[in-house]
């Protein structure tokens, strides 16, 4: 019975190396991967731009509920939301 309960007892442990390791892999190869903005990602924050500046969309639409994309895809307004948060602290 003490087996299982030591093993529960290090869960936390393995957790924190983990994410240790995780952390380490990710900040030593922050300058490399990725290697820049996808075409979506830059309309995003031409969109997130626009909006702050205009409280127009980049067709013109005065505060849109959904937003379209490339291919016609449209994206919600919690997304955008997340995206224009970031950029409107980010502008200040």
């Amino acid at each position: 019975m003490s087996s299982g309960k030591s093993a529960r007892d290090n869960t936390g442990i393995y957790l924190l190396i983990i994410l240790a390791i995780a952390a380490l892999l990710r900040l030593l190869f922050l300058d490399a991967i990725p290697q820049g903005f996808n075409c979506d990602e830059a309309a995003d924050g031409y969109e997130a731009y626009s909006i702050l500046e205009t409280l127009r969309d980049r067709y013109g639409k005065f505060l849109p509920t959904f937003f379209l994309e490339f291919r016609l895809k449209k994206k919600e307004l919690s997304y955008s939301c997340g995206c224009y948060s970031i950029h409107f602290l980010l502008h200040w």
